[in-house]
């Protein structure tokens, strides 16, 4: 039932993004689609200069955290990180999002919607109280209702969250996330219509000799992702020695943006979708040398907006990019050998999901996304041989996704080994209870701490001071003080607390139960990295996660073979 309201919320924040994109594009530059439709000069280089000044003030400038967040977040919340889904964040880097796609910059929708989609479940789960694991499978299911309503795609929705955020294909992940994203699907089609997310006429593959052409197709679009991550690092790296504000970086993109527009280059300009069912369906046609010109700017434009935080996501790009190198592919392949030229638009559609299976390492969900959003199933054959292939030469390159690298970068994630014991990868996040604790200000009384206990089952009480914990009382430490009635009145708080050790979400199980050996101690405070109290975590929540982490990694008992007559 979570999961159907999480899919629902979703479903519907999704559809709004949608709506409002499409406003805020018209609003600013003219036309929701201005890689196909093209924008005035003036238009094009004041709207995008424009709105990409406010994208830096609501993304980087308004937010707690100085820059807007995304997918990476969103993994880094559901895989057990201390990741903070902000609901005002979440709300200000949608809005930034919102501003970089409709001012044109090379930006996709999925960040945003991934964002929204996330941020909102993270608010429904702490109004409700539920205990992090919940919480962080239903974060992703959040997020997979929103991709499944953006692009019409349940299927695609469901993997991205298990394949791309959560990283786990687990029962009790599998089942929510899959619910939620029909329900976010059926949301969608209820407000939007029943459509396809792109419109591309019937893709089939003519004969089995076509199929020789998808493997050089597939090692080009691996390398053309590994040349985007590149760009990408480079851009990030170049964005921090401009001497400017954070939160005017975005202009850049906007400034770069708005100058291709009065070139003549508008084809790199937003999400492209529209440009991408031209060239798939023959209305437009591009020769080698244009095809190439477009390639390199599109990398550009799509490093630039990327290392400007713009806000924007970077699917789009890669789907774009995608397309554009499966024709090039296949204009050269017409003069090379011809009679392995598949029907037009093929080599495209397929190169879409290669160039993004290779960025985000997940070739079952972008599979199943191309032939979903596409209507597209007969070209499942070369889409699996060319997504192989791509994401084969990316991962040589690069063992993490983008999304994860970025996580790792930050230090906030260490994949676990595959040879490690499970109790070993086991941290304080899942374990950590984030409200409902007793805490008392130091300036409590006694009496007011004697209420506490009164009124509640714990035996300890957190002494907090500006959001920092000064330590704990105990219920033996009242009960001492009861008897010596001359001490209540300088009782308080602060003078019955006792300092204790404080953890971190990260922190190994290993070194919370030494802790708690060293210390007696039944809980202990659990701090962020500014040493602000965010949750507790108890030795009996410890031992059962122990335990059962062991249960789960035991394997079962091999059946006893049964020789008739003995």
């Amino acid at each position: 039932m979570l999961a159907v309201a999480v899919g629902s919320v979703g479903g519907a924040s999704a559809v709004a993004f949608e709506v409002s994109m499409d406003l805020v594009g018209k609003l600013i530059l003219g036309t929701e689609e201005p890689s196909l439709h093209g924008v005035p000069a003036v238009r094009g280089i004041v709207g995008a200069v424009l709105s990409a000044l406010a994208c830096g003030v609501a993304g980087i400038l308004l937010t707690r955290s100085h820059k807007p967040k995304g997918i990476p977040d969103v993994i880094g919340a559901v895989r057990g990180e201390q990741v903070d889904l902000d609901p005002r964040d979440g709300a200000l880097s949608t809005i930034a999002g919102l501003l970089a796609i409709g001012g044109g910059q090379s930006s996709g929708r999925e960040g945003p919607i991934v964002m929204l989609g996330g941020t909102v479940a993270a608010w429904v789960c702490h109004r409700l109280k539920l205990q992090p694991r919940q919480t962080r499978v239903l974060v992703a299911a959040g997020a997979a209702a929103g991709i499944a309503a953006s692009f019409n795609s349940p299927l695609g929705g469901a993997f991205f969250a298990l394949e791309v955020l959560l990283g786990t294909f687990a029962v009790d992940a599998f089942a929510p996330t899959v619910v939620a994203s029909v329900t976010g699907t059926v949301v969608g089609q209820s407000l939007l219509g029943e459509r396809l997310a792109l419109a591309f006429p019937v893709l089939k593959l003519g004969s089995p000799k076509e199929l020789l052409v998808y493997p050089v197709l597939g090692v080009v679009c691996g390398l053309v992702a590994l040349l985007l991550r590149s760009l990408l690092r480079r851009s990030g790296e170049l964005y921090e020695t401009v001497p400017m504000p954070a939160w005017l970086r975005p202009t850049l993109s906007g400034v770069l943006v708005g100058l291709l527009a009065m070139v003549g280059l508008h084809q790199v300009m937003g999400n492209g979708y529209a440009l991408l069912e031209g060239i798939v369906g023959g209305v437009v046609v591009f020769g080698p040398a244009m095809l190439g010109l477009i390639l390199v700017t599109k990398l550009i434009a799509t490093a630039v907006a990327y290392g400007g935080k713009s806000g924007g996501g970077i699917f789009a790009p890669t789907l774009f990019l995608g397309a554009i190198t499966g024709q090039l592919v296949g204009e050269v392949t017409a003069m090379v050998a011809p009679s392995l030229v598949p029907q037009p638009g093929v080599l495209a559609a397929v190169g879409m999901g290669a160039v993004a299976a290779a960025i985000s390492h997940a070739p079952v969900t972008m599979a199943l996304m191309i032939a979903e959003m596409t209507g597209n199933y007969a070209i499942v054959l070369p889409l699996l041989v060319t997504i192989a292939l791509a994401v084969v030469v990316a991962a040589a390159a690069d063992r993490y996704s983008l999304y994860v690298q970025v996580l790792v970068d930050r230090g906030l994630l260490v994949e676990p080994t595959t040879d490690a014991n499970p109790v070993q990868n086991l941290r304080v996040a899942d374990v950590m209870v984030s409200d409902g604790w007793a805490r008392v200000a130091p300036t409590a009384s006694f009496d007011d701490l004697a209420s506490t206990f009164l009124h509640r089952r714990e035996d300890e009480v957190v002494v907090v001071e500006e959001g920092r914990p000064l330590g704990l009382v105990d219920i033996q430490d009242i009960k001492q003080a009861m008897l010596d009635p001359t001490r209540r009145g300088d009782a308080t708080a602060r003078a019955l607390c006792r300092p204790v050790p404080t953890v971190r979400p990260d922190t190994t199980s290993h070194e919370v139960m030494a802790l708690f050996y060293e210390t007696s101690l039944e809980v202990l405070p659990v701090v962020d990295a500014d040493g602000k109290l965010i949750g507790m975590v108890s030795e009996h929540d410890l031992v059962g996660a122990v335990d059962k982490a062991l249960e789960s990694a035991t394997p079962a008992p091999a059946e006893r073979m049964v020789v008739p007559g003995r």
